[in-house]
């Protein structure tokens, strides 16, 4: 199912940014989620110098889902069928073992910002 991360520096703010990504489920609030980046060149996974594979680490705030139903005019409409148009996951950035030094770098250049989870 395809979602759309996005990275919000404190509860309930606007992203700061956003990216698409293909998931076998939604993933629940509380929920740890590590995003490996890849070269787009060699197609070969990020690592620092020591070879060590370097994640973007994040937790989850909440769901977010965008539906759309008929509209008759009526608050009570119950009649007809909508559908979701859009599952949108707020994130907080996180702290790990495996948190590549430069996604740190990223984040601590503007601490006041960012909130982490």
């Amino acid at each position: 199912m395809k979602v759309h991360l996005l990275v919000c520096p404190e509860k309930g703010e606007k992203p700061e940014y956003t990216f698409a990504m293909e998931m076998p489920s939604l993933p629940h609030s509380g929920d740890y989620l590590s995003v490996l980046r890849i070269d787009p060149k060699t197609k070969e996974a990020l690592t620092d110098e020591s070879g060590q594979l370097q994640f973007e680490s994040y937790v989850v705030v909440r769901r977010r889902f965008v539906c759309h139903f008929p509209d008759d005019g009526k608050i009570y409409n119950n009649q007809g069928q909508g559908f979701t148009d859009d599952v949108g996951i707020e994130l907080r950035p996180a702290k790990s073992y495996y948190t590549a030094q430069n996604f740190e770098k990223f984040l601590s250049a503007d601490s006041e910002k960012w909130e982490w989870g």
